[in-house]
Formats: C-alpha cells, sequence, structure tokens
C-alpha cells in the first residue's frame, strides 16, 4: 500500500467500494490529528459494514449456547464456581452467579458479591452454567429436587428450553412472609408428594420476596391434597392456596374477597351491576357459590333476601327454591334455613373440592347430598350419624364436623380409622373452656390436635414441674391420661362433672406429698458426688454415691419416708467395702430420723463423702464394665471390682462369669468360677 497524507483516508476507503483494508492496520499509521465531520461520518460507515456481516454468527452461537446452559437455583451464598462444575460433574465452560441479596444495597453489586456482603434473611441464590456440550445437559437435569449444602436445588433449562408451569400440576401460595426460603415450602408442601420445582417471586432490585410463590408438583392427583393447606396458618399467617389456573382467571371482584386487592369505587359498582337485584334464578350449583360470593361482597347484601335453585341429585325434578334469611360462613360454605324448623339447604364447600348441594334436617337426623358427596361418605355414615347427633340442633357445629370429615377422607383415603376418632366441634369449645379455667400462663405446649397438653405447677418449695395430660375424642366422657414425674404411679379421680382444673388441683395435691423426699435427694446432690443417674428425674429414688478407692455406695430412698433408714448397697472390692458394711450393720441403731440420711451415713460410717470434682477428675472413676464397655446390663449396674486397689475395674458379674467360662485356667468350685481380672491378673471370682 502506497503512504497517504493527513486527512486522506476518506479516499482510500471508499464506503461504495468493497473493504479490503483492516481498521487496525489504518489506525497503527494514521497520526493523532483531528478529522473533519465528513472524514467521521464515512468513518462510521465503513465501520459499519465490517461489523454487520458476522451478527448472524453470534445469534446463532447464542441460541446454542441457551440450549447448552442450564439454571441451578437455591443454591448456597457460598458457592463458588468451582463447587458447581463439582456438582454438576461435567465440563464447563463459565458460571455466572444472579439474584442474590446483599445488605448493603448503596454497594455495587460486582464489589458486595466479592466481599460476600449478603442479606441475612437469603442464605441462598442463583446461578447460570453453560456447559461445553448439549449432551451434558440431561445428566444435569437430574440433579433436581436434590439436597445440596442443605437447601433443595433446582436444576432447569433456560429459555424456551426450560420447564413451564402446568396448570394442572401447580399450585399458587399467597401471604406468604417476606422472608420466606424455597426450603420451607419444599418441606410444607413434600407431605403431599413429590415436587417439581418450587418458584417464589422476588423483586428485581432487592432480590426480597414478594409474598407469593408457585409449588409444582410432579403428579397432578397431587395437587388435591396440596390444596388443603389453605387457610391454614404457617409463620402466623393464613396461607392462600388455590390452582395456578383458577389464580389467573380470577376476576377483580374474586380477587377483592380472597385479599388480593382493596375495595374500589370501580370494583364495588361493578360487582352491584353484577347483582340483578333481590331475587336470583341461578341454574348450577357451582355457578351458585361463585355469584353467591360476588354479592356477599358488598355488606348490604348479607341479608337481602335471594332466590336460589339448588339441585340436591341426579334427577332435575329434586330441584328446590329456597329462599335465603341468613347467610354463613361465606367463603367456606353456605346453609340458609329451609321451611321447617331444623332444616337447611346450602352448598358445602371444601378445599379442593366442591362445592357439594346439601340437604340437613337436624331435628330428624337427616343428611341428603348429591351423588358425588354420598360416595366419599359411603364408608363413615356412622360417624357422620354420631357427629349429626352431637351437634345437638347447632348447624355450625354440624357443617364444621362434616367439613373436617370430608377433607380427611378425601387427603387420606387409606387411613379411615383417623375420621372415625377424630375429635367434634364440642370436643374443641369444651377444651379450649376448661384451659381458660386452669390458666392460658400454665400451658406449657398444645399439640396441633389439642389432644395433648403439657402443662406447668409449682410445689411448696417453688420448685417447677410439668406434667402431660391426653385427652380422648369423646372427652369429658373418658377421663384424661395423666404422665406425672414423681415416683409410682398416679390414678387421678374422674366423674362426668370433671374438668382439667380438678386434674391440676389434684396432680397439685400428690406433688405436695412428695415434698420431703425431693429435700433428701437435693441434699444428697448439692454434697456428694453422685455418679449415677447423670441426669436424674423427679422419679428416681435411688442415687450411687462415691466414697474412694474405686468405691461407692447406692443409696435407696423411700418417698413414703425419705428420713427413716434407706436401703444401703457398697459397691466395690471386698477389702475396702467389708469394713464399711460392718460398721453399718453394727452401729444402725445409731440413725437419728429427725438428721438427713447423708448426715446419718456419714456418722455412722465415720466418714465425710467426697464433693463433685472438677471437670475431667470425674474419669478417674470407672463407670463401665471392662469386658462390655456399658455401665448397666438388664438394669445391673457393674458390682463387681478387682480387689487390686491399683486395678479397681468393675464387671459385670454376668460378663464376669462369662469370660472366665472361655478362660482354660479358670478352676470352678459348684456354680463359682475362679480366675484372673483381665487386666491386671489379680484373683477374681463369679458366681453363675
Amino acid at each position: 500500500m502506497d503512504a497517504y497524507k493527513p486527512g486522506e483516508l476518506s479516499l482510500l476507503l471508499d464506503p461504495t467500494s468493497e473493504p479490503v483494508v483492516c481498521d487496525t492496520t489504518c489506525a497503527e499509521v494514521m497520526p493523532k490529528q483531528e478529522a473533519s465531520s465528513s472524514d467521521q461520518k464515512r468513518k462510521l460507515a465503513v465501520t459499519t459494514t465490517v461489523d454487520r456481516a458476522p451478527k448472524k454468527a453470534r445469534t446463532h452461537d447464542h441460541d446454542d449456547r441457551n440450549e447448552r446452559t442450564v439454571f441451578i437455583g437455591n443454591v448456597d451464598v457460598s458457592s463458588t464456581a468451582q463447587t458447581i462444575r463439582k456438582l454438576l460433574g461435567c465440563k464447563v465452560e463459565s458460571v455466572r452467579f444472579r439474584s442474590a441479596a446483599f445488605s448493603d444495597p448503596k454497594l455495587p453489586k460486582r464489589a458486595a458479591f466479592i466481599t460476600k456482603q449478603f442479606h441475612d434473611s437469603r442464605p441462598t441464590m442463583n446461578c447460570y452454567a453453560v456447559l461445553s456440550d448439549v449432551a451434558s445437559v440431561e445428566r444435569c437435569l437430574a440433579l433436581n429436587g436434590t439436597k445440596v449444602d442443605g437447601h433443595t436445588i433446582r436444576v432447569d433449562r433456560v429459555g424456551s428450553y426450560s420447564l413451564q408451569h402446568d396448570d394442572k400440576r401447580c399450585v399458587f401460595v399467597g401471604n406468604l412472609p417476606f422472608d420466606i426460603a424455597e426450603d420451607e415450602l419444599f418441606d410444607l408442601f413434600s407431605v403431599c408428594g413429590p415436587i417439581e420445582f418450587v418458584r417464589c417471586i422476588r423483586d428485581r432490585a432487592s432480590n426480597v420476596g414478594k409474598g407469593f410463590a408457585f409449588v409444582q408438583m410432579k403428579v397432578a392427583k397431587d395437587v388435591k391434597p396440596a390444596l388443603a393447606f389453605h387457610e391454614t396458618t404457617f409463620r402466623n399467617r393464613a396461607l392462600r392456596v388455590f390452582r395456578a389456573s383458577d389464580q389467573k382467571a380470577k376476576s377483580g371482584a374474586a380477587r377483592r374477597i380472597a385479599g388480593k386487592i382493596k375495595p374500589g369505587k370501580q370494583s364495588l359498582k361493578k360487582a352491584q351491576r353484577s347483582a340483578p337485584g333481590p331475587r336470583l334464578q341461578l341454574p348450577s350449583p357451582r355457578y351458585v357459590c361463585a355469584s353467591l360470593q360476588l354479592q356477599l361482597s358488598s355488606p348490604r347484601y348479607v341479608c337481602a333476601p335471594l332466590q336460589l335453585q339448588l339441585s340436591l341429585g341426579s334427577d332435575a325434578r329434586e330441584q328446590r327454591a329456597v329462599r335465603v334469611i341468613g347467610v354463613r360462613g361465606v367463603m367456606e360454605s353456605v346453609m340458609v334455613p329451609a321451611g321447617a324448623a331444623g332444616r337447611y339447604v346450602g352448598l358445602l364447600n371444601v378445599a379442593g373440592a366442591g362445592p357439594f348441594p346439601i340437604e340437613v334436617d337436624m331435628g330428624g337426623g337427616r343428611l341428603q347430598c348429591d351423588p358425588r358427596l354420598a360416595g366419599v361418605l359411603s364408608s363413615h355414615v356412622g360417624v357422620v350419624r354420631q357427629r349429626l347427633a352431637s351437634a345437638r340442633g347447632d348447624i355450625a357445629a354440624f357443617m364444621t364436623d362434616l367439613q373436617d370429615i370430608v377433607a380427611r377422607v378425601m387427603m387420606c383415603a387409606p387411613e379411615k380409622h383417623a375420621v372415625a376418632t377424630a375429635p367434634t366441634i364440642g370436643y374443641y369449645e369444651r377444651v379450649v373452656r376448661d384451659i381458660e379455667r386452669v390458666g392460658w400462663e400454665r400451658i406449657v405446649d398444645v399439640d396441633r390436635s389439642l389432644l395433648s397438653l403439657t402443662i406447668r405447677i409449682m410445689d411448696q418449695a417453688s420448685r417447677e414441674h410439668e406434667f402431660v395430660v391426653r385427652l380422648t375424642p369423646d372427652y369429658p366422657a373418658t377421663g384424661p391420661e395423666c404422665v406425672v414425674d414423681v415416683p409410682g404411679d398416679v390414678e387421678i379421680p374422674w366423674s362426668a362433672q370433671s374438668s382439667l382444673l380438678d386434674v391440676v388441683q389434684n396432680v397439685e395435691k400428690i406433688i405436695g406429698q412428695f415434698d420431703s423426699f425431693w429435700s433428701v435427694l437435693e441434699d444428697i446432690d448439692a454434697h456428694c458426688w453422685v455418679i449415677e443417674p447423670d441426669h436424674a428425674t423427679r422419679a428416681s429414688r435411688s442415687r450411687r454415691i462415691a466414697i474412694g478407692q474405686h468405691c461407692s455406695i447406692l443409696v435407696d430412698i423411700e418417698p413414703e419416708s425419705p428420713f427413716r433408714v434407706c436401703d444401703c448397697r457398697f459397691l466395690g472390692a471386698e477389702s475396702v467395702v467389708n469394713p464399711l458394711r460392718e460398721r453399718l450393720n453394727r452401729d444402725l441403731d445409731r440413725w437419728d430420723t429427725s438428721r438427713m440420711p447423708r448426715v446419718n451415713l456419714e456418722r455412722i460410717l465415720s466418714i465425710s463423702f467426697p464433693g463433685k470434682p472438677a471437670p475431667g477428675a470425674q474419669d478417674e472413676f470407672q463407670l463401665e464394665c471392662g469386658i462390655c464397655y456399658s455401665v448397666s446390663r438388664d438394669g445391673v449396674v457393674a458390682d463387681r471390682v478387682c480387689e487390686d486397689a491399683r486395678c479397681g475395674r468393675p464387671f459385670h458379674n454376668q460378663c464376669l462369669f462369662e469370660w472366665l467360662q472361655s478362660i482354660p485356667s479358670s478352676r470352678q468350685s459348684f456354680s463359682t468360677l475362679f480366675g484372673a481380672c483381665p487386666y491386671c491378673s489379680a484373683p477374681l471370682s463369679a458366681t453363675a
């Protein structure tokens, strides 16, 4: 190429001709001089012409990368590119981390990610991994739903290749806490069946949750149990669980009823226009439920008389016109009086099924329903009849029980006994009244079914005692079972007029009988080295006290008379315990019942019990058997000790007898075996 003068670049690179000169070559020769405006325009034109050709190739390459890219969600924030490569187990071109929530929003995201300044409420993030080949994608997708670093990860394709929401298998979960984690929803809905993925919708700027999520099951039939979580309490919030398709199709008025949007003037006018008047003729029971909810979105329609036409059965001639004069439980079920006293007609709505048209005659004890509901309750007729009788004319109580029975049958079809043993609404009302009489401040724990209560009481010495009360579904007809931490069995008197308050008062009397017994044991625990038990309960009546020289004494206190002479058993080498045993038998008449048993033992044996040693020194006293290495065998402690004071190894008599049987040098005399200690070879004997 010939030399050129400054400013002649536009003549050499004519945009109308085929470009043959590389930009970098021109840049090397081009001196630093400002070009004219016409030169800059031609220069831009040349650049555009040169760069336009490879665009299609880059687009094709971009599609190829998408096909080889996998999305990995809910990974721990401590993850690195190396851990992701190790997790996938294949060749990875690049790893990009996204959707991390940072503690300082003012700090650049790249700097916050490098310095690991993540938000405490969200310990997970997402990442994208570009694989080297498409064949590895299928192997990576098999990792979906596995636990990694305590989090259930989601592995999916990206773009048009990713899994889409299947309305038949997906549920919408609303009213969630903003700091909700995918793992919490996995744990909550895993009881319904295998889960394909959980997606929490998050804010683009802060990556904090928006309060709702989508849970997609692997099988469509598992959606029905998942819908039963509707209005259940989760972290002090009432969940809203719907099918994903229902959530998309909701109108503004229906979403307002569900709590999605606040009522406004336009939505209220729209609801009023949709109601033609106080008389409403509707042909379909399903449409009755939806329209009735729309009517009742305005308070002035709650008590307005409506004319409904419900189909109660497969025969169209069984349609009946009912004048609505009262409504209960609009969002769940609708029951209205029908003619004679005690007769009601309406709709039973269960989460995930229904509504079911029903007619109830409380006075005659009859229930009429459509074939679908009859099939559900076919094997539980006796339970329904019993609940109808126990309601005693209260339609609200019976409908609550019936709704609970239907929900249990549809969710737990194999466990039919769970329906028969479920408590009634009257049971819960009675238990709550009894708890209020006892005092909520005394309640330590209550299980979800309200069949088990843990109650705390104080004795005369300000000791805290907790006992468990287990109720039966037919309470108070059957008395409760009490588990109290005291020596011996506890029997609580019960009658049809008794209550939980009577149980608490009886337990307080029983506990008061053992005040002196616990004072004696507390004195031993405070002044002696107690070897066993390690964690004594209120029901424990014995203490194994260390004496010294690998010897101890097992003291058993009588709960009814704790200051009287107690049973004592010496454990250790005979050369050490024999003098103590003889001294106790000789001077037992010196026992003073006005003193603590510990003081009496120290005075009679002429010893002082050692106190509890410092941590680490307690290991010098051997508790485990030298043969089986356990503290007790069949409830018996290791009471045979090697006579050599330098050894002092304890053994179970049975373990020692079996050991001596296996040694050829052992000698036997009747039922006694004589041999040597397996540690120091000192003489030992064991009796069968």
